[in-house]
């Protein structure tokens, strides 16, 4: 066996050898002088650096011209503009088609009181304004009723507890209630003969605490026994606290809305038993549905889930890059810092930029016309080719993982729709569970949700100008004026308490 100095000496020979080829002995057959050899040696180093070096730099320069370039796609029809230097115009018409079924429908729709953003965006420059603004706004109003006369109707959305008595009043599919216990019934004795007499699996949630910081999963009875002292305690620690927000944004306004909350817990079933056995613990999809002025407006997969719903370990659930639209075609959203599995094979650039990819969501094997659709105003050959196929390999990713879920959206739009009628919202978002079976039902609630600030430019103006026109105009409301005032999204203004929900316009769907 040779000893590590041997082993270097052989490799420094070879090193010397392979950078030098032929030059190994001198003229006269004697071994070159080590300085010499090392002279040549970091010589050509600096060479083959240097061109690797340019060769870089051209790279780069060519990728930033490619993501630059316009290409010209003034023969895609005009409701066909799926390719990427058209994402604007695509994401325009899909919008302009939103705003007119809105319109459409604002004498069915109601604006409740607690929304009514007319007074505070008076001497607004909407030109300006960003996703964060219109949180901030309605957070900003929402403080002002709460310190001005008690009003604390944003428990729809921060109580748990308040927006399953809504959803049950609105008589909309959400997971069973079991049992609830306000501030004043709950004891840690009630809880712990609850969870020792029933059935399993199960959901515990308390409901005043957000964050993927409120709720355990109780997934079998030997579990639960065996632990039940630390859910017990679990739950009497959330009891006797409020949640703190720490997103810098709008903290300062959520925090005294949170503050005002009293606390809740209740146990749920879970949307899905039969998937659940020992050692099998399978989470439904879950879909977050944007709803402006009662119109469902696209739905964003939350599927990555990192942790568990146990005590001790923390959970983050992320947003999948799909967007699925309502009209059959889907939006793959590019990851904005990491390479995903298509872009380090794309030669089409220009969606990068964008990091919007469109694409229909359906059966590959079904889909005839959607790469023409999609890739029909591509300039050049290559950039065709490529288009195509980036866009199967996009569908055949989607359509592996989501053919079960997709025969359910029509169900998912219908309940989100109604929902937000149901409570009278010019914006919130509606988060709904899907089961394998196609069982649909509400998981929550928000109307603080930063999704918006995930979109790309033209999807996030876009998103703000639907919710902000609907206020804008104002036409006579048909037909005669209701309370208040009306706009082009909604025919006039109802006022309620958290008990006398729904709207008078509600019409509870079919299911």
């Amino acid at each position: 066996m040779q000893s590590r100095q041997e082993n270097s000496e052989v490799n420094t020979e070879l090193s010397l050898s392979h950078v030098l080829p032929g030059s190994s002995v001198t003229e006269s057959g004697q071994q070159p002088h080590l300085s010499t050899m090392n002279f040549r040696n970091r010589k050509r180093t600096r060479l083959l650096l240097n061109v690797i070096g340019v060769g870089v730099v051209f790279f780069c320069i060519a990728t930033e011209l490619g993501r630059t370039m316009v290409w010209n796609f003034s023969k895609v029809p005009g409701d066909l503009l799926a390719s990427e230097g058209h994402l604007d115009a695509r994401v325009a018409a899909y919008m302009t088609r939103k705003k007119q079924l809105i319109e459409d429908g604002r004498d069915d729709f109601l604006l409740w009181d607690y929304f009514d953003l007319t007074e505070t965006l008076q001497g607004t420059d909407f030109n300006s304004y960003m996703w964060q603004d219109m949180i901030n706004s309605r957070f900003k109003m929402w403080v002002g009723k709460q310190r001005a006369t008690g009003d604390t109707r944003h428990a729809l959305e921060k109580d748990k507890c308040v927006t399953m008595k809504v959803l049950k009043k609105l008589n909309l599919p959400h997971p069973t209630v079991r049992v609830m216990w306000n501030e004043s019934e709950y004891s840690e004795n009630a809880l712990r003969e609850y969870l020792l007499s029933t059935e399993f699996p199960a959901i515990l949630k308390v409901g005043h605490i957000h964050q993927q910081k409120s709720t355990l999963f109780l997934p079998s009875q030997t579990e639960v026994r065996g632990h039940v002292d630390e859910y017990v305690s679990w739950t009497t620690d959330k009891m006797h606290s409020h949640f703190i927000d720490n997103n810098p944004t709008w903290k300062d306004s959520a925090n005294i809305l949170y503050a005002a909350l009293h606390p809740c817990t209740f146990i749920q079933d879970v949307v899905n038993p039969e998937d659940f056995s020992e050692g099998n613990t399978a989470r439904p999809w879950e879909v977050m549905v944007e709803v402006v002025w009662g119109q469902a407006i696209h739905a964003v997969f939350t599927v990555t889930v990192r942790g568990s719903l146990s005590i001790g370990g923390g959970q983050y659930k992320n947003t999948e890059e799909y967007m699925l639209l309502d009209d059959g075609w889907a939006v793959y959203k590019w990851p904005r810092l990491r390479w995903g599995p298509f872009n380090a094979n794309s030669a089409v650039q220009r969606h990068r930029l964008n990091r919007e990819t469109w694409f229909k969501a359906t059966d590959p094997n079904d889909d005839v016309d959607g790469p023409e659709r999609a890739c029909g105003g591509v300039a050049t050959p290559s950039e065709r080719v490529a288009c195509e196929q980036e866009y199967r390999a996009i569908q055949l990713a989607f359509w592996a993982k989501y053919a079960q879920l997709v025969p359910s959206m029509p169900r998912v739009w219908n309940l989100c729709t109604a929902f937000g009628h149901g409570v009278g919202a010019d914006y919130m978002r509606c988060d709904v569970f899907i089961t394998p079976s196609g069982v649909v039902s509400v998981n929550e609630i928000s109307l603080s949700s930063n999704w918006g600030n995930a979109l790309s430019p033209k999807w996030q103006a876009s998103l703000i100008d639907l919710w902000l026109q609907g206020y804008t105009s104002d036409p006579p409301c048909a037909p005669e004026p209701k309370e208040g005032t009306c706009g082009s999204a909604y025919g006039g203004v109802f006022t309620s308490s958290l008990d006398t929900l729904p709207s008078p316009k509600y019409k509870q769907p079919s299911f």
